[in-house]
């Protein structure tokens, strides 16, 4: 736990502001709730920072004194009022109560999130508490597939909202160039962004990763993903750092979510090798669901190496790059001048490659059923050619 004296010495909380300069203040915080409706004062216990903004108040002096006294009663740390369009300012009559009373009376500013807040503050106690690992702890017994639903730790269920409507998912943020962010900057400047899209996640840094698990229950906009996701990668690309976005499906129980995760490095793996950063969901991969899900089989690899050999021992032996120009031909469906415009090449050059290529391979590029096997077989080199997305 950490005290409220700790909480306002703490140049991360200098918003804070304290009204009771006669109260002590090595009251113990332990936790933080939102109470905007004084009907839920029960729902107040020992050593919570209550937090309101007074949205469900019909007397803010009254209705706030009922609050402070439950505090009283409850043994809560403090009350702070997130002073704006429902609770204006904190009136002399509120702050000589709290006095009285003997309880902690602290308002902050309307432009700080609670979701940011409590998160902020649910991390200083778990640093404090010397129990830094906690989330971490629990993403690794996740992933280890160690956990039960049960045994997920109070804080980690109170940070994500479980206890109440639950939709979860495992977003993954890699860094993969050679160009890489001191880890623990490139997780708080990754939180950061994340406060545009989420509300409720916990995270933690995994290797080169930042694993975040998410509720999607709870969204403070209506952020579209994909520009979420453009945003992230516009942020770093000024920082000239690469970086790979993969989110897997959503699951109703914290326990499932190691599936979710497991989707979310499929995505990586083929974006970080691939360059589709227009990927970023699980759901989208198509036919890359079933290629990964059958990624061990002789039969995909034999296909694969008897469809692009040749061209692969052609390039190798020449100097060429026709493997690589193939793909490009593919993706843009044959379209001679859209070819020529993404590498930068003469039309003429295109149809003399498409010619050498079909004389290589002995396949027609023009022919249905060949340019669906090579296309294929890509897409199987893709997740053959990928490294784990987790290294």
């Amino acid at each position: 736990m950490i005290t409220v004296a700790e909480l306002l010495a703490n140049e991360r909380f200098k918003f804070l502001e304290c009204h009771t300069k006669k109260v002590g203040l090595n009251a113990a915080i332990t936790s933080v709730n939102r109470i905007d409706n004084v009907n839920f004062k029960k729902l107040i216990h020992k050593n919570e920072l209550i937090i309101t903004t007074g949205v469900g108040m019909t007397d803010d002096v009254k209705d706030c004194c009922e609050l402070i006294d439950e505090i009283k009663q409850q043994g809560a740390a403090a009350l702070v009022i997130n002073c704006g369009p429902y609770l204006s300012m904190i009136p002399s009559a509120l702050e000589q109560y709290a006095e009285q009373q003997g309880i902690i009376l602290l308002s902050m500013p309307w432009r700080i999130r609670i979701a940011d807040m409590t998160k902020a503050i649910f991390e200083q106690v778990l640093q404090q508490t010397g129990t830094t690992t906690t989330i971490e702890q629990f993403i690794d017994d996740l992933l280890a597939q160690r956990l039960y639903d049960s045994d997920v730790p109070l804080e980690i269920i109170t940070m994500l909202g479980a206890n109440a409507l639950f939709d979860g998912t495992v977003l993954i943020v890699k860094q993969t160039g050679a160009v890489k962010q001191e880890m623990s900057l490139f997780h708080d400047l990754v939180r950061t962004l994340f406060s545009h899209k989420y509300d409720t996640y916990v995270s933690c840094v995994i290797g080169k990763m930042v694993v975040f698990i998410v509720n999607r229950v709870a969204q403070p906009t209506a952020v579209a993903f994909a520009d979420f996701a453009k945003e992230l990668y516009q942020v770093f690309a000024k920082k000239k750092v690469t970086i790979a976005i993969g989110i897997g499906c959503g699951y109703d129980k914290i326990s499932q979510l190691v599936k979710s995760y497991h989707e979310a490095l499929q995505v990586i793996a083929i974006v970080q090798h691939q360059k589709k950063v227009w990927l970023y969901k699980y759901k989208d991969l198509g036919v890359y669901q079933f290629l990964f899900a059958h990624r061990g089989s002789p039969l995909l690899k034999t296909f694969c190496q008897e469809t692009l050999r040749t061209l692969w021992e052609y390039d190798r032996c020449n100097n060429k790059k026709y493997y690589e120009f193939l793909r490009v031909y593919l993706e843009e469906d044959g379209h001679t001048n859209a070819i020529a415009n993404r590498l930068y090449i003469h039309r003429n050059t295109v149809n003399y490659r498409v010619q050498r290529i079909e004389k290589i391979l002995d396949r027609s590029l023009v022919n249905n059923l060949d340019k669906t096997s090579l296309s294929l077989a890509l897409l199987i080199a893709d997740i053959s050619s990928s490294n784990r997305a987790d290294d």
